[in-house]
């Protein structure tokens, strides 16, 4: 009697198998990913702040006031965009005071930490007080 030959292949049930593993890690992956992204665009909106901050404090050395717009400060007019153009950097200005604010742009209003702001104090808020805005 000749045995059955046994055939090579994968079955339905394997592939079923094997798509909902892949769904179930796409599922955890993509949304940390998509997290992660958010967050770089913010750690350079954050950079951008901190730098016109710095150029700001190099303006008022020698002088009796803070520069009165960006343009000042060596940008150019209208707001100031990060690499990404995820955040329009803008500053309200004073002779003693100024803020700048980081508001978020595009896909990155998804962003839970929404705008970031500094003033020449150095105190740096955020749209929500989430302690990771500033932090990473």
């Amino acid at each position: 009697m000749k045995l059955p030959k046994a055939s090579s292949g994968f079955t339905l049930v394997e592939i079923l198998i094997v798509l909902a593993i892949i769904a179930l890690i796409a599922a955890i992956a993509i949304p940390n990913y998509a997290q992660f992204v958010l967050r770089g665009h913010r750690t350079e909106a954050r950079n951008l702040l901190l730098e016109i901050a710095a150029r700001q404090e190099r303006f008022i050395y020698g002088r009796a006031n803070y520069a009165p717009d960006l343009v000042s400060l060596g940008y150019p007019p209208g707001p100031v965009f990060g690499p990404a153009r995820r955040y329009a950097v803008t500053m309200d200005s004073t002779n003693t005071t100024y803020t700048l604010t980081a508001t978020p742009q595009g896909p990155q209003v998804e962003d839970a930490c929404g705008f970031l702001r500094i003033d020449n104090l150095q105190v740096k808020t955020a749209s929500v007080a989430l302690p990771e805005c500033w932090s990473k």
